[in-house]
């Protein structure tokens, strides 16, 4: 038997031991041979450990399916070593399949030069709340209700009236509320980039959500540009009439007005090639 085969049971300590016994199967060589490489780099593991990494080596395993050992390579080392590192304790279903389609796409001869090291980076400090997130943001679920547009409305917009909703994918509609004083220079800024997020995804942190958005622009997947906002007016309708902007407006003193300085979040070259090269479950549309 094939050493790198050995190498796989050792690290992994699979249950089905009958499956790591076909060394005929190149997606199985491979893996062997990428272990191999950094096997020194590793400790058994053990406990929980090693049952979330054998989980998403065979993750990485099942994404070879089919290919044949010409079609691929040995990962590029930068790429292998700090996916392998993760692979040992990421147990968050989305976060490991990205890293398992990240390190199976840097195996293939034909795409293993879409995989840039930035990728592990920005992955490094994702959650699966803002993979989700960014994956409906570039979703055809991203969308908004028509009914409220008149007639003229359509015609204005280049609408078609048997259009019933709007997708708004690669970009997110969004307002700032903010607060201002009669006869007071300034305003008071309540909430930034206000959405419906979390109404439309579960989250597991629902009230992190302006974290994560802060977060996904800062490692260049997301951006606002001050001043940029739809030209389509009526997007913004159910942000301005949802409860929670009620509900401010509600509580203003007598000196007090609401201001809603409605934006536009779009997602980046750099956030829709990640999204195509990990994502299954969203179309990324190119218009």
């Amino acid at each position: 038997m094939p050493p790198e085969i050995n190498v796989i049971k050792e690290i992994v300590k699979a249950n089905a031991m009958a499956v790591y016994q076909d060394a005929a199967q190149p997606s199985l060589r491979v893996v062997g041979k990428t272990l191999a490489q950094c096997v020194s780099l590793f400790t058994t593991p053990i406990g929980r450990m090693a049952g979330i990494f054998e989980k998403n080596l065979h993750r990485y395993i099942d994404k070879l399916e089919g290919l044949e050992e010409k079609d691929l390579v040995t990962p590029d080392i930068r790429i292998l070593v700090p996916v392998l590192e993760k692979m040992r304790f990421t147990d968050e279903e989305k976060v490991a399949d990205y890293y398992a389609e990240i390190l199976a796409t840097a195996s293939k001869k034909e795409h293993a030069s879409k995989v840039m090291v930035t990728f592990i980076e920005i992955l490094n400090r994702l959650t699966a709340d803002e993979i989700n997130i960014l994956e409906y943001i570039n979703s055809e679920e991203n969308k908004i209700p028509l009914s409220g547009f008149t007639e003229e409305e359509f015609k204005k917009y280049g609408l078609s009236t048997e259009i019933k909703e709007l997708v708004l994918s690669k970009s997110l509609p969004v307002i700032d509320i903010n607060v201002t004083n009669e006869g007071l220079n300034g305003y008071i800024k309540l909430v930034k980039n206000f959405n419906c997020l979390k109404e439309n995804i579960l989250l597991t942190a629902p009230e992190n959500i302006d974290l994560y958005i802060d977060n996904m622009i800062s490692l260049g997947l997301l951006e606002r540009t001050l001043g940029e906002k739809f030209a389509t007016e009526k997007i913004y309708d159910h942000l301005e009439k949802h409860k929670e902007v009620v509900g401010i407006r509600s509580k203003l003193l007598s000196n007090q007005r609401l201001e809603l300085r409605k934006g536009k979040i779009n997602t980046t070259d750099l956030g829709i090639k990640l999204l195509a090269l990990c994502s299954h479950k969203n179309k990324i549309k190119n218009s």
